[in-house]
This record gives structure tokens, sequence and C-alpha cells, in this order.
């Protein structure tokens, strides 16, 4: 298992260094630019969870909104066969206009909690206010180990559960990034319950949630995105209301 992971590691980091060179030329002869740095100290949430980090309302007013637009313009119509979400996953990061606000964040947490690399796989869910996301681990065969969470639009809470009993929870709020490796990646399941109301850990004013928006960042196994599974599902949710 460990050297499967080590080489999907390596595997995908040669392959995001071209796609990135690519973009950083773009980013070069075009002059975009991602919204400025904000200012301000670091809101770490402090958490028994080894190998998580959360960063409470990370991203700056401009950059949220940013990435929102574009979320937004890529939502689909209507989940893929299966499924009862809203989800879209890109083998790479799709646009010049997302690598140049997801690159100035990325590079933002290295300076900030000392993120190793920034993945190159895009994934974007899309929640209405009912809905939950059941616990689970992101698939270790297929998902390497680094996973970084942007959450949008709406606050809501998110468990973590340990098979030896533990049980731990934090609110959300827009603009918050997540990110797991190492105990928190594999040996934690997370988390979002149901509900359009979430009661707040700790007590105090419960959260009314809204239609939100998950932004992903992993890096996939790129075969997984030539399965007969994916590709019938890229055909269902790419067709035409009624076909």
């Amino acid at each position: 298992m460990e050297a499967a992971r080590l080489q999907l590691e390596a595997e995908c980091r040669f392959l995001n260094s071209h796609t990135y060179a690519s973009f950083d030329a773009a980013v070069a002869s075009s002059g975009a630019r991602a919204p400025p740095w904000p200012s301000g100290p670091l809101d770490r949430v402090s958490s028994p969870v080894k190998g998580l980090t959360v960063l409470r309302s990370y991203l700056s007013p401009e950059e949220h909104d940013v990435l929102l637009a574009l979320a937004l313009e890529d939502k689909p119509r209507r989940p893929p066969r299966g499924s009862t979400n809203l989800c879209v996953t890109c083998p790479q990061i799709p646009t010049l206009e997302w690598y140049v606000v997801l690159r100035s964040v990325c590079e933002r947490l290295r300076r900030d909690v000392g993120l190793p690399h920034m993945p190159g796989t895009l994934t974007l869910n899309y929640y209405e206010a009912h809905e939950g996301l059941r616990a689970h681990t992101d698939n270790p065969l297929v998902i390497a180990e680094l996973v970084i969470g942007l959450s949008l639009a709406s606050p809501c809470v998110m468990e973590w559960a340990h098979a030896g009993g533990e049980r731990w929870a934090v609110v959300l709020e827009p603009g918050t990034v997540v990110i797991q490796q190492g105990e928190a990646r594999y040996d934690w399941t997370h988390a979002i319950p149901p509900g359009e109301v979430h009661a707040r850990p700790g007590g105090g004013e419960p959260i009314v949630r809204s239609a939100r928006v998950s932004v992903q960042l992993s890096d996939f196994d790129r075969r997984f995105f030539e399965s007969e599974m994916v590709q019938r599902q890229r055909l269902d949710v790419g067709a035409p209301d009624g076909q």
C-alpha cells in the first residue's frame, strides 16, 4: 500500500509540473494577476486530529468571490448517474483563471503552514441547504495523500470520527481552508450532517445553512479518468436535458 501511494505521488507531481509550466508561461505573457493577499493574523483552529489543518476564514473576500463565481460558471445541470450531489472533477486545473487564484492561495499556504506542493486535480461539490456528506475517507488507491478544501458561500459543521471512538466537529465558515494529511487523511472519516440547521459545536447560536460550494484540490491517479464509470458519467452529465 505504501509503495503504491509513493508511486502515485511521484506520477502526479511529474504530470503537474508540466501543466503548471504551461500555465506559468501563459501568466507571464498575459499579465494575469490574483487578488492581493489579505493581511492580519492567522486564525488556525486547534484540533485533536493529527495531520488536519483548519484555517478559519483564510480566503480574502475577493478571493472567495472570484472562486465562487468560477465555480458557479462550471456548475453542471444535474448530478451524475448514481449520485445525489452535483459534482465536477477535472483531471487538471481547467483554465488560467482558476490557476491564477489557486496558485496564489497555495503559495500563501506554503508560507503560512508549510504546504508541500499544489495538487493538480480540481473537484467542485455543490450542496443545497439541506444536503449532507456521508462519513468517509477519500479513496487512498485513487487520491494521493494531500487534500485541500476551500469552503464557500455558506457555513456548515464538519464532523470527524476515528475508529477508536474519538469525535470532533468544527464550523466551516465561508473562506475556511481545510488541509488533510497523514492520520487525518487515512485514519479519520469526515462528514457533514444533513439538514438546513446545524447545532454549533460547544453550544451557541445554531447555524442556518444555505447553498454551499466546496472547492477541492487533490491529486487523482489519471487512470481513474479513463475508467468506464467516469466516461459514462461524463456523457450523462453532458447530455442536453431530456435526452
